[in-house]
């Protein structure tokens, strides 16, 4: 049975649902236009589900099963989510009921919405600039030492008012049982308390130890930053990350960086991701031409199937920048592509679109930039069991202060996670 206080405060509401500890890492959501007002709480990308039971949408306060308006809270996660995982939000939406089509469903879960592209613009928008104003580093508590479940001990299960929302959280259930207690580590800062970490040069004077970095003061070592940013591309951003300082790595693929907050561990990989992606993703929205043609042409051959939908969309492939001609009875020649198409996936990718278009789906330009843009990156940025100078370390660092988005890479992984020094002498029982 849940039990609320009933005094209308929806953060509390959040909490005897989901678990204090979620509730800690929710992030007020309000904006509106003309037709639409929007409210609500998001929870930073490190809460995240293996379904989407835990969208909830409540439309002029009744709840609803909205597809297009989930896919525009997706949206406003791009990038920050890892693949297969899903937001936790509580959406509340304020519309004219003349915009409200509700007999789409038997049990008028679903519904149609008039204006549909304005809302979900102002939804994806509205959790873009939530996030903005937010540094989303995990913090590595307690919890994630002991190795214990993410999901808060005194959680319920998410409010299910159909068959089907049931049956997929049964089966989200069973799965994440399977993938055991590291599948989706919370990095909550509400289990290791709030208490503020000393500064690195308090640590120091109680330890009697000197600082391993030639005894340089944090306050000093500021003073020396450079910018590293590309000289070409990436323009300095508002920096979200603070000034980190390298002291080493781990296995060739963990850059290990303090500063007066406590421990530092980055994925190398992850963050030379970040940076590439989004130096990639300027280039292939604005190129300096649309085509280029190749030296050899590419010969390609497709089956009957293929052939025939190519026939078909032939125009539409052509306005995406690809230049292909007939060689044959079912050859064909790749002549010239996008300037912004990764080296030696030519082939790959018309072969993509076509199977787009057997589909029925329409082909866009923006979508396919963006995996060119994530592509390029992954393939560019540095692997694992690469061990760094010390100035190639501080570089990547300085580069990955200027990104946008600076925390998951393109595939939503996170490249940053704090040990606060309180965390740290929690760990060797320094202080209880």
């Amino acid at each position: 049975m849940l039990q609320t206080t009933g005094n209308g405060d929806v953060i509390r509401v959040i909490a005897s649902i989901y678990g204090i500890q979620t509730a800690s890492k929710m992030l007020p959501l309000i904006a509106e236009t003309k037709d639409f007002k929007i409210s609500g709480y998001v929870a930073k990308p490190e809460v995240n589900r293996a379904n989407r039971s835990y969208m909830t949408i409540l439309l002029n306060h009744r709840y609803v099963k909205s597809y297009p308006v989930m896919k525009a809270i997706q949206a406003g996660f791009h990038t920050l989510l890892p693949i297969g995982k899903f937001p936790v939000t509580v959406l509340m939406i304020d519309v004219h009921p003349h915009l409200v089509d509700v007999n789409v469903h038997p049990s008028k879960l679903e519904v149609r919405l008039s204006k549909e592209q304005e809302l979900q613009q102002l939804v994806t928008d509205a959790i873009k600039d939530v996030f903005a104003e937010e540094t989303l580093i995990p913090r590595a508590s307690e919890g994630t030492v002991r190795k214990q479940v993410s999901r808060d001990k005194s959680e319920q299960v998410p409010l299910a008012f159909d068959e089907e929302t049931r049956l997929d959280e049964s089966k989200s259930d069973r799965s994440e049982k399977k993938s055991g207690p590291d599948a989706n580590p919370d990095y909550s800062e509400f289990a290791s308390g709030r208490e503020e970490p000393r500064s690195g040069e308090s640590v120091r004077k109680e330890t009697g130890k000197a600082d391993t970095k030639k005894d340089v003061p944090f306050e000093e070592r500021e003073e020396r930053q450079a910018t590293h940013v590309y000289e070409e591309g990436l323009p300095r951003q508002r920096e979200r990350v603070p000034k980190l300082y390298p002291i080493g790595q781990h296995h060739g693929t963990y850059i290990l960086a303090e500063n007066e907050s406590g421990l530092y561990l980055i994925d190398q990989h992850a963050a030379q991701e970040r940076i590439l992606y989004e130096y990639f993703r300027e280039k292939v929205d604005d190129p300096p031409k649309t085509q280029q043609d190749l030296l050899v042409p590419l010969t390609i051959e497709l089956t009957n199937q293929e052939h025939d939908v190519f026939i078909q969309h032939k125009n539409e492939i052509e306005r995406m920048g690809m230049s292909v001609e007939l060689f044959g009875q079912r050859s064909y020649l790749i002549r010239s592509v996008p300037v912004w198409f990764p080296d030696g996936d030519e082939e790959a990718i018309l072969y993509e679109w076509l199977e787009q278009l057997k589909e029925g789906k329409r082909l866009s330009a923006g979508v396919i930039r963006e995996e060119a843009a994530i592509l390029m990156a992954c393939k560019a940025a540095i692997k694992a069991n690469r061990h760094l100078r010390s100035d190639e370390m501080e570089r990547l660092l300085d580069d990955l202060r200027s990104c946008e988005d600076p925390f998951t890479c393109p595939h939503g992984r996170p490249v940053i996670i704090h040990y606060s020094t309180h965390d740290i002498e929690r760990m060797f029982k320094r202080v209880m």
